[in-house]
């Protein structure tokens, strides 16, 4: 089916890459002690980040504030994930 503008519609797919479908691959579980909806600390957030390599780009450059507030996911673990703004 195309849509008005000539575009391929189609179903669910459409939205498959979308932020607002993201899975919890994303997410970056955090300890237990943190408060919801409070930010994590950054020396726990760069604890969650392994070193990979002698790459720059192994290494996330993203603080406390590129990551939403923490979350409690439906098992009760908390976690955070990068804003899309």
């Amino acid at each position: 089916m195309k849509g008005k503008r000539g575009f391929k519609m189609s179903g669910p797919s459409l939205y498959k890459n979308s932020p607002f479908t993201q899975k919890s691959e994303n997410r970056v579980y955090v300890s237990d002690t943190n408060k919801v909806d409070t930010y994590v600390s950054e020396d726990e957030l760069e604890s969650k980040f392994k070193k990979k390599g002698d790459d720059p780009k192994d290494y996330p450059q993203l603080s406390v504030q590129d990551y939403s507030k923490v979350k409690v996911d439906k098992d009760g673990r908390k976690y955070v994930s990068p804003r899309v703004d």
